[in-house]
């Protein structure tokens, strides 16, 4: 299968939701400002080339394990 990264530069041509085909919905906006914001933050959303079948997003979280561990052990 193969992937398109999506970033800042072509975000407004890619379709990024595989619910809502219109990309003037206010859900399809607000997502994809919220990525804009997330992408300076390291931010990786890798899409299928096949339209609003698969989507990949994830973001390292610097001290998620350590919060995790204290809660866990307190």
């Amino acid at each position: 299968m193969e992937y398109i990264r999506v970033t800042k530069e072509n975000i407004e041509k890619e379709h990024i939701c595989c619910a809502i085909s219109s990309n003037k919905d206010i859900q399809v906006i607000s997502k994809k400002n919220w990525l804009k914001e997330r992408f300076d933050d390291g931010l990786v959303f890798l899409k299928s080339i096949e339209r609003g079948k698969c989507f990949i997003e994830y973001i390292l979280f610097v001290g998620g394990w350590f919060f995790q561990r204290q809660w866990l052990f307190d």
